[in-house]
């Protein structure tokens, strides 16, 4: 499987449900971005994830705590860490009971 090269990721609530995001990989994870509410994002730089002890080349992936829903919801898509990616976009949608994830995809 080839990975999409990213030097940034958003990820973008459009889901029915208020919920917290995270970027893992084997080298690290950020910490929770805070909650964000239907229309809500948060974002990391590839600075942010490199000063998260993430590293160059990395397969990385999203994580979602759904409030009142499931607490650690991955994506299963992973994206490569590359400072000479495209930024890419994850968006989480669904019911705090049947979330799903689309992405990566990237944006300008």
């Amino acid at each position: 499987m080839v990975l999409f090269a990213s030097a940034g990721i958003r990820t973008n609530n459009q889901g029915g449900f208020a919920c917290d995001f995270r970027v893992k990989s084997n080298n690290g994870q950020t910490g929770w971005s805070g909650e964000k509410s239907l229309g809500g994002w948060a974002e990391w730089s590839y600075d942010d994830l490199i000063g998260a002890g993430f590293k160059d080349g990395d397969s990385c992936w999203v994580a979602v705590k759904i409030q009142s829903g499931q607490e650690n919801h991955e994506s299963g898509n992973n994206f490569k860490l590359s400072n000479n990616g495209i930024h890419c976009s994850y968006d989480v949608t669904g019911t705090t009971v049947n979330p799903s994830w689309n992405g990566p995809n990237g944006y300008p």
